[in-house]
């Protein structure tokens, strides 16, 4: 009977101490392995290349899920490339600005995720449009594709009319070989509603270096007016920035004025867009506007310089009131849409294209 006793209490004392031995030296005890239902005889139990009790006491993601945050990248690698296992977004970050995410570099091309270098060198030029990679991505335009923007050839957007070709590149041998590299010109006639052809002028944006190059030449003409004090004329040169519209004997719209286009969708809705984008870009306050003018639909602008709001109309600047105090839009008979907020400027609900 006393042996009998013995051997009970040796047993138990077994049983507690084997709660706290860690049989696979994962940093978990038996115990803590049965609160955490990881295996007790493997120090890894979702295989992602951390031990169970790192991933408790540690790291707190999750030993029985391999990519705790499920952005497709296990914990592990995310430890190993200094990322956080427990935030997704991380996975499609770019910290060395190569334009590819983190994601790719590391499943995709096995690559070093801070090194702009690798997986191609800033010096390749892997879409073959004469233009390497380093430099494509320092002026915003896409490294994979020669068409970054739209129908106009990256070599083109960034040199062409820029007047910067580099000593080393050929331009006619670029000419040569590029297949599709000139959205050549508008419509002499109307342009606006029935010849667009789709992707043969390039979209408007604000990334493109080209637009930001002629967005930049672009400046304003003032002039005194009896009615508004001052009106101003946008420039690029001493040409009005926009042509007339729809007429039969204007010039076709060259570079470059159509780089600060956007497609062909009736002169008002591009002017306006295009105003919007430039003064954006030059930093001014500005949004879109739509009004009816003898019932026909009409797009414009404002824009804010120096304290004063403008109308933006085409080429032409127009204060809001004139100088007796009364409404420009009122005095011109348009009638604004319901979206126009008057103190857009206040309450922050301007809009953009």
């Amino acid at each position: 009977m006393v042996v009998a006793v013995i051997l009970f209490c040796l047993s138990g004392v077994g049983y507690v101490v084997y709660g706290y031995v860690d049989i696979d030296g994962d940093g978990l005890t038996n115990n803590e392995e049965k609160k955490y239902h990881t295996g007790q005889y493997n120090a890894d139990t979702d295989g992602d290349g951390l031990k169970d009790g790192e991933e408790i006491n540690a790291y707190y993601t999750d030993p029985n899920n391999p990519d705790t945050d499920g952005d497709k990248l296990n914990d592990g690698i995310e430890i190993e490339n200094r990322l956080n296992p427990l935030n997704s977004s991380d996975a499609n970050a770019d910290p060395d600005h190569d334009l590819i995410s983190n994601l790719d570099e590391i499943l995709k091309y096995h690559s070093n995720i801070t090194n702009p270098n690798y997986p191609f060198p800033g010096s390749s030029d892997s879409d073959g449009d004469y233009v390497i990679r380093s430099i494509e991505i320092e002026n915003g335009l896409d490294p994979s594709t020669k068409y970054s923007f739209g129908g106009l050839h990256d070599f083109l957007r960034l040199y062409g009319y820029t007047k910067r070709i580099p000593n080393n590149v050929s331009f006619q041998n670029m000419l040569n070989n590029a297949t599709k590299y000139e959205p050549r010109y508008w419509e002499k006639r109307d342009g606006g509603f029935n010849n667009y052809v789709d992707g043969m002028y390039s979209e408007l944006t604000l990334a493109d270096p080209i637009f930001q190059y002629y967005a930049d030449q672009v400046h304003i003409d003032w002039e005194k007016d009896p009615t508004h004090g001052k009106v101003g004329h946008l420039k690029l040169d001493d040409e009005n920035l926009f042509l007339e519209y729809g007429t039969e004997n204007s010039k076709p719209l060259v570079p470059p004025s159509y780089y600060l286009t956007h497609g062909r969708r009736g002169i008002c809705v591009e002017s306006s867009v295009a105003n919007d984008c430039i003064f954006q870009h030059k930093e001014y306050p500005s949004t879109l506007t739509s009004a009816k003018i003898n019932s026909i639909g009409h797009s414009a602008g404002e824009v804010k310089i120096n304290d004063e709001v403008y109308i933006i109309n085409y080429n032409s600047l127009m204060p809001k009131k004139d100088i007796y105090g009364e409404d420009t839009y009122k005095k011109m008979g348009w009638i604004l849409g319901e979206s126009y907020d008057p103190n857009w400027l206040v309450n922050g609900t301007d809009r953009h294209m």
